[in-house]
């Protein structure tokens, strides 16, 4: 506790004094004692606020965004992915989470039971057990200064079942403090500490089958049914040395689980995490009073493009006489303009030069965002074209198929270009559209002139793979493949594959 904090808490005790306030059950005085230093903690500013923030968003041993066994209510940031890796007896998980957008985040796992055979040895020998699973997590509500964040999720939702569970959990933070509770279902449901709150809707939530199957099946009237649990857990963040501390409580409980007893000393569940960097996180922890947890999870974030990029090639604009020339005859232009996109990587495929618009369709295998290409695009086209032509428009290309059309107005983008402008007036003055009735390659001034079929073919060693299958873990086979592809027109190609068995 900071010395503003202490200050902030002696006032509040102070003004109880004056007032003559007398409180007789010890357990709401500590309660509003607790409260107090909670919102102090939240509010003041500490040093260690002053340091980078390196602890990153922890996983569950399942994969989700979590504590240990328990999920919270946190999500990583849109566009990331996630590696989890977390082993001891007699589970070991290996997930791969991605969260597409802030509010939904989805996990694929495979788990190892170390202490359990795939099947009979004459099949599988001494391999031991596998089980994948699919899990789905979805934000109710973002965290704010009142509220805490809600989330809703369910686990092994389309497995074998030996690790389905459903929950409704909530998060809040108190400056490094994270504190979490939820009521969980299934596999977090098996305390059976509370009477299932979905009985007050439907009788049909009272049973839950306890077959495990084969996997492949959504049980949908399984979700949310049976006994219900109340979990919960803790989380300090001390972000000078990157460091989480997490202590939760497990609803698990293993000791009684028809799939694979597990024996249980405690209930309670320690563990740390350090963030080595903003991309590794190592991971350790001691559960259920007698066994080690080590892991460690591998982040990305894809919402910003960190490769870098080339910069855009030098154009030097048309002199007026040549732009003079291009008023008389357009095939100018589009030569110019051919040379120009290709020194880019971006291909033409049709193009059309008025009085008042320069219109171009390209594709490119080189960006992948659609942008930078329509950007570099324009930046050609406007120095090539005539003066007197006030729009842009840009087509861009998937393979054959036009996905969208970019109308820039040239003024602004020229003045962007020299600073005269912003991007914000090019975006105020351009229009996006993402479907075209008629595409221009239908109907331009230059068109790519094609000598149909096309035929391309390409001959290499492949490998198939099958992981995780009952007769052994890992199959393989190497083969010689080839491929061939014959073009008919735009619209039209026929793919073939086939290959000679070289081992398996």
């Amino acid at each position: 506790m900071t010395n503003f904090q202490r200050v902030q808490l002696k006032s509040i005790i102070k003004k109880l004094i004056f007032h003559k306030i007398v409180i007789r059950h010890s357990f709401f005085l500590k309660g509003l004692l607790l409260y107090c230093f909670l919102q102090c903690s939240y509010l003041s500013a500490g040093i260690e606020d002053y340091y980078p923030q390196k602890t990153l968003t922890s996983s569950s041993n399942y994969g989700e965004t979590g504590l240990m066994e328990t999920p919270n209510a946190r999500f990583m940031g849109e566009a990331s992915l996630r590696l989890n890796f977390t082993s001891s007896f007699p589970n070991e998980y290996t997930s791969l989470t991605g969260t597409p957008f802030s509010w939904f985040e989805a996990t694929y796992r495979y788990a190892e039971v170390k202490n359990k055979l795939y099947g009979p040895a004459a099949y599988s020998g001494n391999q031991s057990y596998k089980d994948k699973g699919f899990d789905l997590k979805f934000r109710l509500l973002k965290e704010n200064y009142y509220l805490p964040a809600l989330a809703v999720g369910m686990r092994d939702i389309a497995g074998t079942g030996n690790f389905s569970t459903e929950y409704i959990v909530a998060t809040k933070s108190f400056g490094n403090l994270d504190i979490t509770s939820g009521i969980g279902f299934g596999l977090l449901g098996s305390d059976n500490s509370i009477r299932n709150p979905f009985l007050n809707l439907n009788e049909g939530f009272r049973g839950r089958s306890i077959q495990s199957g084969e996997g492949g099946d959504f049980r949908i009237t399984d979700w949310f049914s049976g006994p219900a649990a109340i979990f919960g857990g803790l989380e300090y963040n001390l972000r000078k040395y990157g460091l989480k501390f997490i202590a939760e409580y497990d609803t698990t409980n293993p000791d009684i689980n028809d799939f694979n007893p597990i024996p249980v000393k405690k209930r309670i569940n320690l563990g740390v995490n350090y963030s080595v960097s903003d991309s590794l996180q190592l991971r350790a922890a001691f559960e259920r009073g007698s066994n080690f947890r080590i892991g460690f999870a591998l982040k990305g974030d894809f919402y910003r493009d960190t490769i870098p990029k080339p910069g855009p090639k030098n154009v030097i604009a048309l002199d007026d006489e040549r732009k003079k020339r291009i008023e008389k005859n357009p095939q100018i232009f589009y030569l110019s303009l051919n040379k120009s996109l290709r020194d880019e990587s971006l291909a033409i495929q049709g193009a059309t030069l008025t009085k008042n618009e320069a219109s171009v369709a390209v594709a490119s295998t080189k960006f992948r965002s659609p942008v930078r290409a329509a950007g570099r695009t324009a930046r050609i086209v406007s120095a090539l074209a005539p003066e007197g032509g006030d729009r842009i428009n840009v087509h861009m290309m998937n393979g054959d198929f036009e996905i969208s059309t970019f109308h820039l107005n040239r003024d602004k983008f020229d003045a962007a270009k020299e600073y005269r402008g912003s991007p914000a007036e090019i975006l105020e003055a351009s229009t996006l559209k993402s479907y075209s009735e008629t595409p221009l390659i239908e109907n331009s001034g230059f068109e790519l002139q094609y000598d149909f079929p096309e035929v391309y073919w390409s001959m290499a060693p492949a490998l198939r793979h099958q992981i995780g299958g009952p007769e052994g873990f890992y199959l393989g086979q190497l083969f010689w493949k080839t491929d061939t592809n014959i073009k008919f027109s735009r619209y039209l190609s026929l793919h073939t594959s086939f290959g000679n068995n070289i081992y398996d």
